[in-house]
């Protein structure tokens, strides 16, 4: 879905995603920490990292309900989502406003092996061109308690 429907139904779900915090009773907000990562990648790894231009990846645990709108409304961020949710009458039309990557789950090795890949052509995307918006991934692949 591209054009101008896309993106009314993005700001919109962004808007909802906003309004939703605010609802909650949450005050969320976004804050840069630069890590250091000398122990992972030697010593004078800053002089010789190429930084992307744009955020392409986000990973994080999926503990409730409010952090898909947390996410949108901090990083108008898509989602690697299952593809059933695609079906869903008006939900399906946000997600694919979004740009999610859909995930069948179950699938065969070829199948991850095609998905892995194309989320790794849209991160190149993202962090050259910035094409689409940052990709969500939940590795745990639904709500859980953190263990």
């Amino acid at each position: 879905m591209t054009g101008c429907r896309a993106f009314l139904i993005k700001w919109t779900y962004v808007l909802i995603a906003r309004w939703l915090i605010l609802l909650s009773g949450m005050r969320t907000s976004r804050k840069v920490v630069d890590f250091d990562y000398t122990p992972f990648l030697g010593p004078g790894y800053k002089e010789t990292q190429i930084p992307p231009k744009h955020l392409s990846t986000i990973v994080s645990n999926h503990a409730s309900w409010l952090d898909v709108p947390i996410l949108i409304s901090h990083f108008k961020a898509a989602f690697a989502s299952k593809k059933n949710f695609r079906k869903i009458p008006i939900f399906g039309l946000i997600v694919q406003a979004l740009g999610c990557i859909f995930i069948s789950r179950g699938a065969s090795q070829e199948k991850r092996d095609k998905i892995v890949q194309q989320i790794g052509e849209r991160q190149q995307e993202i962090e050259h061109l910035g094409n689409f918006p940052p990709i969500c991934v939940f590795p745990e692949g639904g709500t859980s308690n953190g263990q």
